[in-house]
């Protein structure tokens, strides 16, 4: 069999990758290639070692990297074609391998909540398909060659499909919706709080798409019953299902202790009743509907506590003046004198040490801190200036170094002023993504200085503000207040990511 290099068709993989007969073609550049080594084989010791290659020598050996590729995008063909027609052929048996995987998962959370004495969820999907016989004689598809047929008939198979179609739904109407597409529920993911690898399954998934671990969803649900700032449990500003929470949460006093703290911090702050023993001080409930002559009896101490005055009871008797109330004018006359706000929502005292002027206080109410009125509803000025700049000088140090500052002090205040610039242009009060980045630091929430790693706040600029050293914690550890430029003392922001 002669060859040439004129004879070989040109290395098309455009061509190659839409001829139907895909063993033919290979077998075609197999063939081409041995012919190639044979002729090249045959000329071998004709000529010089030393002497150049001619321009046939060049044409045989462009042709044979050329027949190569072909060989190799043909193999990779091959086998993809293979990978896709065994996908295709048992897609449905590993449809219904993911609901049966699903179900497990389902019952073993179910069986954890029964252990535990608590109230059973209801029946999941997975596990009403698995109940249905026909899961196992007609495994459902996220969607099958046979189904894009009866969605699009052709006009000889539109009758017979419309048929089908008909028959199916008859025949499937009693029983539970099909799946969509299969979760494998063993993949991996990584925990939004502390990077763990964990199985899907085994996270908390929340609405704005991050991924909990189970340790880290037990230590937030801890955090909140101490801090009335995380109410309600939130990520990315969006709350959490409390049942959603719960289902990762085993510690039956943990699951009570949550309701109750759930039940008080949904309670407006003025209609709030604690009881008045002060060795005590648990809460009672809610004055609203609650006639204003009345006690509520504390179920802990038995101690009762008048729901007007919200002193110890006193039937028959009317209020007298709270004890208190000298210390509360003192305390306001104290604020007034350093400059402290009040919050227009919960009356709490707040600090700003640094940052705008729009404070979150812990019971969600936004207002001004130079005027207390409700915020976007006065012509106040947004920050300070000495504030942003010092906002600027530490984030400048954060990124520089510590000892870059007496050493370039020109570059160091040029980014000082590039910050600066960015903090006025860029002064979004709304927490957007964290990223992680090696090397310590100062946190620009608590003012500790760090030495592994740290979480950077990443709008447009960005903002280095949380940190911890070991690669394990617990959020009580974290919880941090802040504004865009800095921290509130006593109520804004928490500085913990995503929530």
């Amino acid at each position: 069999m002669s060859l040439s290099a004129q004879s070989l068709p040109p290395f098309d993989q455009q061509q190659s990758i839409y001829l139907e007969d895909l063993e033919t073609t290979l077998l075609i550049a197999q063939l081409a290639r041995q012919d190639l080594d044979e002729v090249t084989q045959s000329r071998k010791g004709k000529g010089r070692a030393d002497a150049r290659r001619s321009d046939e020598e060049l044409a045989f050996e462009f042709q044979r990297e050329q027949l190569s590729d072909w060989l190799a995008f043909l193999e990779d063909a091959k086998l993809a074609k293979s990978i896709g027609s065994a996908i295709e052929t048992d897609q449905n048996i590993l449809q219904t391998f993911s609901i049966m995987e699903q179900a497990a998962a389902d019952d073993h959370r179910a069986a954890e909540l029964l252990s535990n004495e608590r109230t059973l969820p209801k029946r999941t999907t997975a596990q009403k398909q698995l109940e249905d016989a026909s899961l196992f004689v007609d495994p459902p598809s996220p969607e099958s060659p046979q189904d894009a047929t009866a969605t699009n008939p052709t006009p000889d198979m539109g009758k017979a499909a419309a048929g089908r179609r008909t028959a199916t739904t008859a025949a499937t109407s009693d029983h539970a919706p099909s799946a969509g597409p299969s979760v494998d529920g063993y993949k991996r993911i990584s925990c939004t709080i502390c990077g763990d690898q964990v199985r899907l399954r085994d996270s908390l998934h929340t609405p704005c798409d991050h991924y909990y671990c189970r340790g880290c969803v037990v230590d937030l649900v801890e955090s909140f019953t101490r801090d009335e700032s995380l109410y309600p449990v939130r990520c990315c500003q969006q709350p959490i299902p409390p049942e959603n929470i719960m289902t990762f949460v085993s510690s039956r006093r943990l699951h009570i202790l949550f309701t109750a703290k759930s039940r008080e911090f949904g309670t407006p702050s003025q209609r709030r009743v604690y009881c008045a023993v002060p060795t005590c001080s648990a809460f009672l409930g809610s004055s609203e509907g609650v006639a204003a002559a009345s006690t509520l009896p504390c179920p802990k101490c038995r101690g009762i506590t008048c729901v007007s005055c919200k002193q110890p009871g006193h039937p028959n008797e009317a209020c007298k003046e709270d004890p208190a109330a000298q210390l509360t004018q003192e305390l306001r006359e104290l604020a007034s004198s350093e400059h402290w706000q009040t919050c227009p929502g919960c009356n709490a005292i707040v600090e700003l040490e640094q940052g705008c002027y729009h404070m979150t206080c812990r019971c969600r109410t936004e207002f001004c801190y130079l005027c207390a009125v409700r915020w976007k509803n006065c012509g106040c000025e947004q920050w300070d200036e000495g504030r942003l700049l010092a906002r600027a000088r530490r984030q400048a140090q954060n990124e520089l170094g510590a000892g870059f500052r007496a050493a370039q002090p020109a570059v160091f205040e040029r980014r000082v002023e590039e910050r600066r610039q960015e903090l006025r242009d860029n002064h979004d009060c709304v927490r957007h993504n964290w990223q992680f980045r090696q090397g310590g630091g100062q946190c620009e929430g608590c003012s500790f200085r760090l030495r592994d790693y740290l979480l950077v706040w990443c709008s447009i600029f960005g903002i280095i503000l949380w940190i911890t050293v070991p690669p394990i914690f617990r959020f009580a550890e974290i919880v941090l207040f802040l504004s865009v430029f800095g921290v509130h003392a006593t109520a804004s922001r928490t500085g913990v990511p995503c929530r």
